[in-house]
This record gives structure tokens, C-alpha cells and sequence, in this order.
């Protein structure tokens, strides 16, 4: 059998190695000493924006409209006579307020840019795409001489279609994006189950709610998993499920663990692994999981775990769950389930019983097969990531011809 990977985890993505990789520099570019502008009200610049939908770059033309103690808010000009005349005020009190209670909650923010300012830009656009409220992009922290298309600052796209939806919005949105960029920071390629529940958790600690489309989307196909993303295809179950599980770190054991998970270079369950065990509460990833089953279970039936229930957050009240699936004495049911995925029941006897669960011992990790023979190499998906797989082979005796495979 194959040798396997001691640790299995891709490694985070270096820019400057890989311009050094594809001969895109001769040598690393040296440090920027140039002092941040002395931002004001008015100041125009150029951005590069990249529309996530059609997958094309933007230029786009903005201006400084708000400055405050630690951001720069900017518009696209072409909208500059849509900002709300409330809008400022409310992004003032994100600054003074709202931000301070996220960095106490997911961790102190760095300065992960390289233009030497302290403060982080917000830009107001259309151009990011209809159906996107925001992005933090990584790749706009990345030195212009590596990557052509970075604005080089610490920056978060906001949708100008928001001014138009409920005052929230622009603030739930913030508070979204603000997380990715903290949790970039310290572990920039955690897994999306982890870092779009923090920024879910990020929204209600702003506003005190979440959308509760995500929520019911999740609570009516439970059996999804909780920590694999669709590549392709509507997502709004996923922010549920995740939200859901992050609010139960949150409200069952507190902030510490949220931080310690955002500062842990694992990702994913082993992330929270670590963080459990640097925080001394004597319980595993998996065994937290199967206990926020159980509180989810809890709450659908209203008839809530003691002791492993959440401790404040309640559902929405009035969705009507269809995912508990009742079970009758002497009968079966056939179900496939994702990994970590749920399939809850209810049994409708009305006297002690036996419940019996068979299943294969051994089950795909994925549903790829090799190309030839019988292994093959998967990296899953990944963000932000060094995303290679290497082997050294010796060739010197063969004697057949050697065809390598790659599906990318």
C-alpha cells in the first residue's frame, strides 16, 4: 500500500514562492517602505474588482466618501448618489462598536497587507456580481508586484444593491466579510464549513439575527454533510448548518474557543481538536459533534438535552421541519447519509424498545475512482492553498511506457 501523508493538510499559499515558481519575478520583492496616504473625503483611486459571477476583473473608479479612526469607506462613482445620508452614522458605529466586539470575540485583526496602513479599506460596488452581498479577497493583501490584479490592501467589497434592502444589511454584510479577513490572519486556508460559520456567527453577534432561509434550507435535509462544500449549486443549506454549529461553539462554550479555533494553523475538525484540548475541556471535535446532534435534535422536537443543549439560541419558531423522520416498531427504513451528516428519527412506540443501526464497515471517501490500477491521489477541495501533490519515482528500469494522469 501507498505510504500516507503524516499530515494530510495542504499548506497555505505563498505568494512570493510561487512568482518564484512560474518565473513570474527573478527575486523576492523587496519590503514596501512607502507610508500610508493620509486619507480624506474625496480622494479618488482606481480598483480592481473582480466579479465573482462572470469570473472578469473590473476597473473601477472610486471615491473616499467616509474616514474613520480604522477604515476607509470608498464608492464606486458611478453610485456615489445612492449612499443612504444614514449610511455614514451607521458605519461609524461599526468602527467604534461592532468591530471592537468581533476582535474580542474571533481574535485581534493584523495588518495583512502590504501598503503599511493601519487601517483596512471597505469599497461599495456593483461590480462584484447580482447575487453576492461581499468578498474579502486575499489575494488583494499580495504585493501589486506579484499579482498584477491586487488593489495591495486590506480590503472588503460590499454590494451597492444592499443600500437599497433593510438598514441591516450593509452591517450584516461588514461583519461577514470582517471575519474572513481576521481569520485569514492567523489560518488563512480553513476549511469553509469553519470560516463561513464564524462569519454567520460574525452577522448575529452584529445584528442578533441571521437569515432565517439558511437556517430552515439546512433543517429540512439534515443528512447533507456538515463539512463538505458543493462546488457548484446553491450553498444556502451550508451557511445554515454551518452557522448552526458554530453558534453552538459559541453559545455552549464560550468565545475562548471560537479564538483559540480561529488561531489554530489545523483546519477544519482538527483545528477544533487542538483548540479543545489547549483549552482543557476534556471532549473531541467528534464528540462535540454527535452532542450538537443531539441538542439539534432537541430543539426540532422541543424537548431540549440538559446539558448539551444550547444555552440562549432557539430556532426559528415558525418553520415547519421535515427532517425528523418517525419510526414504528417492527419496521425499517434504507437511508444513505453524507459524512458528518445527520439523519435524526422519532420512534412512535409507546414502550421500551431495541434499535438497531447496520451499515458497511468500510464506505468510499469519495466517490472518484482511479484512473488506472488501483490508487490515485485527491486533494479535495481547498481555499487559499498550496494545492500539489508530489512523489519521487524511479523510471531508470522501466520497461513499459509511463503515462501519467491528471484531472484538475
Amino acid at each position: 500500500m501507498l505510504p500516507v501523508s503524516a499530515d494530510p493538510e495542504p499548506l497555505p499559499n505563498d505568494r512570493t514562492e510561487n512568482a518564484l515558481l512560474f518565473g513570474d519575478i527573478d527575486s523576492p520583492p523587496a519590503k514596501n517602505l512607502t507610508p500610508a496616504p493620509q486619507w480624506e473625503s474625496g480622494m479618488r483611486h482606481d480598483f480592481s474588482v473582480l466579479n465573482v459571477g462572470s469570473g472578469v476583473m473590473e476597473q473601477c473608479p472610486a471615491e473616499v466618501f467616509l474616514v474613520t479612526g480604522n477604515i476607509v469607506f470608498w464608492c464606486d462613482e458611478r453610485s456615489m448618489s445612492a449612499v443612504p445620508p444614514e449610511l455614514p452614522e451607521r458605519l461609524t458605529a461599526f468602527d467604534l462598536t461592532i468591530r471592537k466586539d468581533l476582535l474580542n470575540v474571533f481574535s485581534a485583526e493584523t495588518d495583512i497587507g502590504s501598503d503599511n496602513d493601519p487601517r483596512f479599506h471597505v469599497l461599495f460596488t456593483d461590480r462584484i456580481g447580482d447575487s453576492y452581498n461581499g468578498y474579502f479577497s486575499a489575494e488583494n493583501s499580495a504585493d501589486p508586484r506579484l499579482d498584477p490584479h491586487s488593489n495591495g490592501m486590506d480590503i472588503l467589497f460590499i454590494n451597492t444593491t444592499l443600500f437599497a434592502q433593510r438598514p441591516e444589511a450593509v452591517i450584516d454584510a461588514l461583519a461577514h466579510e470582517f471575519q474572513h479577513m481576521i481569520h485569514y490572519a492567523y489560518d488563512p486556508n480553513e476549511m469553509s464549513f469553519i470560516n463561513e460559520g464564524f462569519s454567520g456567527l460574525a452577522e448575529y453577534l452584529a445584528i442578533g439575527s441571521i437569515r432565517d432561509t439558511f437556517i430552515r434550507n439546512y433543517l429540512n435535509d439534515t443528512g447533507r454533510s456538515l463539512i463538505w462544500w458543493p462546488e457548484t449549486g446553491t450553498t444556502n443549506a451550508y451557511y445554515g448548518s454551518s452557522f448552526l454549529f458554530s453558534m453552538y461553539l459559541y453559545d455552549r462554550f464560550g468565545e475562548d474557543l471560537i479564538r483559540e479555533t480561529v488561531q489554530c494553523p489545523e483546519n477544519g475538525m482538527r483545528g477544533l481538536d487542538r483548540a479543545l484540548r489547549e483549552l482543557g475541556i476534556p471532549l473531541t471535535a467528534d464528540e462535540v459533534f454527535m452532542q450538537w446532534a443531539a441538542a439539534l435534535a432537541g430543539q426540532l422536537r422541543q424537548a431540549p438535552v440538559k446539558g448539551t443543549d444550547y444555552q440562549s439560541y432557539r430556532f426559528p419558531q415558525d418553520g415547519i421541519y421535515r427532517d425528523i423522520r418517525e419510526l414504528f416498531c417492527g419496521t425499517s427504513e434504507l437511508h444513505e447519509v453524507s459524512q458528518y451528516g445527520l439523519r435524526l428519527y422519532h420512534c412512535g412506540c409507546g414502550i421500551p424498545f431495541h434499535f438497531q443501526v447496520t451499515g458497511d464497515a468500510d464506505n468510499s471517501y469519495t466517490n472518484l475512482t482511479a484512473a488506472g490500477g488501483e490508487y490515485a491521489w485527491w486533494s479535495g477541495a481547498v481555499s487559499n492553498s498550496l494545492a500539489a501533490l508530489s512523489r519521487d519515482f524511479d523510471l531508470t528500469n522501466a520497461s513499459e511506457p509511463v503515462i501519467f494522469e491528471y484531472d484538475v
